[in-house]
């Protein structure tokens, strides 16, 4: 048993480590990417009078529409009505055009989805030509018309969109290199239009739902990179297994 403090050290290691990668809430801006525009609920300031302005869209339907809470943005939308924040390309901050990609990334979770409504919030994105939209619900993501189970309510959780110059768009959650949703085309527009919005754009989305922030760039497509936890506990399972090899050696031995 003289190996045991090897396998106690190493349970500490682990916790640890599982501690630093678990999502958690305040979630900040990746620093990654050189993003050109961010809004921070935290400033304590809605959108419509952030730097730059995102023009508040939409009528509330008689709800609480869209307020600061806690350090978030707060969408509370019955099915009936909307609200949503636009920035526009003759702003001259947005432009999905842009030949060389582009990068949005976002920090939300779902509360509740109003009655008979698919996803309780939404993005949306185009590029003069194609138009691309995601919807989050509480159990999916829905693009176009498909969908992907993700549960997301409970912890703030970090997405992140990328728009290749091709215009095929990916969306991945919590810095995980591989994408929830990948190569989605979009739709072609009838009426040309260059702008993102966020928040709920009407339709089948109502509910509740709290951002953090969003930030982009028309600089770049730039697919997330693995953090530092994530590299620790692959190295934490490398140094565990030999370890642990190490130890039956001896317990053989003995």
């Amino acid at each position: 048993m003289k190996n045991t403090p090897i396998l106690s050290t190493l349970s500490v290691i682990a916790g640890a480590l599982f501690a630093f990668s678990s999502p958690s809430h305040g979630l900040i801006i990746s620093d990654d990417v050189d993003f050109t525009v961010d809004y921070q609920a935290s400033s304590g300031l809605l959108p419509s009078a952030a730097t730059p302005v995102w023009t508040r869209v939409g009528s509330a339907g008689g709800s609480t529409g869209s307020t600061l809470i806690s350090g978030a943005l707060v969408f509370n939308t019955p099915l009936a009505g909307d609200r949503l924040f636009r920035i526009q390309n003759s702003t001259g901050n947005w432009d999905g055009s842009t030949t060389t990609g582009s990068t949005i990334e976002f920090s939300l979770k779902v509360e509740s989805i109003a009655s008979e409504a698919a996803a309780a919030t939404s993005i949306y994105f185009s590029t003069g030509t194609r138009g691309y939209i995601f919807h989050f619900s509480t159990v999916s993501i829905l693009y176009g018309s498909a969908s992907v189970a993700h549960d997301t309510t409970g912890e703030f959780q970090r997405y992140r969109i990328t728009l290749s110059p091709e215009g095929h768009a990916s969306l991945y959650a919590n810095g995980n290199t591989t994408p929830l949703i990948s190569d989605y085309s979009g739709a072609t527009l009838s009426t040309a239009t260059n702008h993102i919005y966020f928040g709920d754009p009407g339709g089948t989305v109502g509910g509740i739902a709290h951002w953090e922030y969003i930030a982009y760039t028309n600089g770049a497509a730039v697919a997330p990179i693995p953090e530092a936890g994530t590299l620790s506990l692959a190295l934490f399972g490398s140094v565990l297994l030999m370890g642990g090899s190490r130890w039956l050696c001896a317990r053989r031995a003995d």
